[in-house]
């Protein structure tokens, strides 16, 4: 099953904001569920503007497994992952690197 935040919310970013010249930099807090956010600015709490793109969250990755652990160099071998936070997206991708080590 997929979780998706809700449609709006608001957190205050007291005490949690870097300034610099031209940029505000925030963390992100803890949230519930994945799904993508618009993000929207104000100075005083009411004019909201709107920051342009999305923010995609996501929950953490954590892989115990791949099975099998070997597989033809011509292809085809069907991998089974195994792990926490593994959901069906249209976004799920597998890299694969040519010649790593363990």
């Amino acid at each position: 099953p997929i979780a998706f935040l809700p449609k709006s919310f608001t957190r205050s970013l007291a005490g949690r904001v870097l300034e610099g010249a031209d940029h505000v930099s925030v963390t992100l807090p803890k949230m519930e569920g994945v799904g993508r956010l618009s993000v929207s600015v104000a100075l005083n709490g009411i004019d909201f503007t709107r920051v342009p793109g999305e923010l995609r969250v996501y929950e953490t990755l954590r892989l115990r497994s791949v099975l099998p652990a070997r597989g033809r160099a011509c292809g085809g071998t069907t991998l089974t992952l195994r792990g926490d936070g593994l959901r069906a997206s249209p976004d799920l991708s597998v890299l694969f690197v040519k010649g790593a080590r363990r």
